[in-house]
């Protein structure tokens, strides 16, 4: 994994800052969306997007929970955690997405990989 100076250097001020926030930040003193709301002065969809983008494209191990708020995941375990729990959100909301054109949750799952 790239060093946090290098993954900076290609950053915005924005990313920077919210990075700043979340890097070694364990689970047990994770950041709700809205104390990094009021701690940047950025709309809860931006720092949304910049987490995401943080994940995503630069690669930060950050976790997350809707109760705990972000976090600095620090081993396998909490990866594993963060994994189970995206992928049963994903499965509920494509349960609903099937349900809303009335078919079967494989179909779904078919046209996903047709899809991507």
């Amino acid at each position: 994994m790239e060093e946090i100076g290098q993954i900076i250097n290609k950053m915005t001020k924005q990313h920077e800052q919210i990075l700043g926030f979340l890097k070694y930040r364990p689970k047990s003193n994770a950041i709700l969306n809205k104390a990094l709301v009021n701690c940047t002065g950025l709309t809860e969809r931006t720092v949304r997007r910049i987490v995401r983008e943080l994940i995503l494209i630069h690669h930060c191990p950050i976790g997350s929970s809707t109760q705990e708020g972000y976090y600095w995941i620090k081993d396998p375990a909490e990866i594993q955690e963060n994994y189970n729990r995206l992928r049963k959100r994903a499965v509920k909301i494509l349960e609903r997405a099937a349900a809303m054109k009335k078919i079967a949750l494989s179909e779904v799952f078919d046209q996903l990989k047709i899809d991507y």
